[in-house]
């Protein structure tokens, strides 16, 4: 969880997508890096899943935010999801998931904090 208030995070789009347009005869897709910022301000709880797996080298470490449809403000700047933010109350359940039903779970993440995704070009990649 991130410290400083207002939180922000970054997804990569397609500019043509951003632009809601087609891409022309000859055009190239073009990535462009949109920063997504939620109002009202606040910190970003994301509920991410992890997995720890042997590999060769040892163990293999990954993790995943959990995503939903986008909501209409990200699917308006071409991004076609949202990362799912849990309340701080939920914190302690989301982390000890060992007997909870999936129930239970699934109602940790829609039971969401309101917030709308301001976005701003952040730079072309």
């Amino acid at each position: 969880m991130s410290t400083e208030p207002g939180a922000i995070h970054y997804e990569n789009v397609e500019r043509h997508l951003m632009e809601h347009r087609e891409l022309v005869e000859g055009e190239s897709s073009e990535n462009v890096v949109l920063e997504f910022r939620p109002k009202p301000e606040q910190d970003m709880v994301i509920a991410c899943l992890w997995n720890e797996s042997p590999d060769s080298d040892g163990h293999l470490l990954s993790f995943a935010a959990i995503t939903d449809d986008p909501a209409p403000e990200v699917a308006a700047a071409g991004h076609d999801r949202t990362i799912i933010q849990i309340k701080p109350e939920h914190i302690d359940a989301w982390l000890t998931p060992e007997g909870r039903s999936p129930t239970e779970l699934q109602a940790i993440l829609d039971d969401r904090p309101t917030a709308y995704y301001e976005h701003r070009l952040e730079k072309a990649a």
